[in-house]
């Protein structure tokens, strides 16, 4: 069985917003990172509990979808924390408040090697044929790409922004960027794009196979084509003709299945 990973951003909407978060300066210090993190520990929790934003409350949903399905150990998920670096879900972290959206390139790039961002991604991924990355442009210049991938390995990346173009010129690279025109198509906001397109990809791998998150990392273009349903005209469309039937449809079966019994077609 195919055992993947996906990588996602931390969220700035948290389980708690308690006064004196976590600030950038904290984490650059570990004796006092340590101190400030035992002031904060009432509002501790596992990182897949701390985001609350959409994207994430989406990729959730997603990998339950999947767990549920398959087995908990088919899909691991690793967050990319402007904070805490590249955490995996169960790690217990504090609120804090710093993001890479809000730095300028100089500044992400230091606070990216600081936090051995580059490094650590390569560790994390090592053991995964395929991994997803639900990435912004920000969060993807923090990973320092291209990266290192062994014979054979997948990366796909969904982003909302110019950084996967060219992508696909790397070696085990694959990239789809979606952007305002598919946030309205699906009906959500731009920030929540990425999380709610893998929630319904994922309900297309329960009903179609893991297989065809394969098809997917060699032809991203499909990811679209497979959650199309989900699209809200599509929707629409379906809910009207569940609220509307057709008359001349009901009226050409009638008229088949008179002359199907040799009786007249009445036109």
């Amino acid at each position: 069985m195919l055992r993947f990973l996906v990588v996602s951003s931390c969220t700035a909407e948290k389980a708690y917003s308690p006064e004196r978060q976590l600030q950038i300066e904290d984490f650059r210090h570990p004796e006092i990172l340590l101190s400030r993190e035992r002031e904060l520990a009432p509002y501790a929790l596992p990182a897949a509990e701390m985001y609350t934003g959409d994207q994430h409350r989406w990729v959730m949903e997603g990998i339950n979808l999947l767990r549920g399905a398959f087995d908990r150990g088919v899909v691991d998920l690793y967050i990319l924390s402007a904070g805490y670096g590249l955490i995996p879900e169960d790690r217990i972290i504090v609120p804090y408040n710093v993001t890479f959206s809000e730095m300028t390139s100089a500044q992400l790039r230091e606070w990216a090697a600081f936090l051995r961002v580059r490094e650590r991604t390569h560790e994390v991924i090592r053991d995964y044929p395929l991994v997803i990355f639900l990435l912004g442009d920000h969060y993807l210049k923090a990973l320092g790409l291209p990266l290192e991938v062994r014979r054979g390995q997948k990366l796909l990346f969904l982003s909302t922004g110019s950084a996967a173009k060219g992508m696909a010129t790397h070696e085990g690279h694959s990239a789809l960027a979606v952007g305002p025109r598919e946030a309205t198509e699906f009906g959500c906001a731009l920030v929540g794009l990425k999380g709610l397109l893998f929630r319904h990809l994922a309900s297309v791998v329960v009903e179609m196979g893991l297989e065809v998150l394969l098809e997917v990392s060699a032809r991203p273009e499909l990811w679209l084509d497979l959650v199309a349903r989900y699209r809200k005209r599509t929707l629409a469309a379906r809910a009207e003709q569940l609220r509307f039937p057709l008359p001349e449809v009901k009226a050409r079966k009638e008229v088949r299945s008179l002359d199907e019994k040799g009786g007249p077609a009445v036109l």
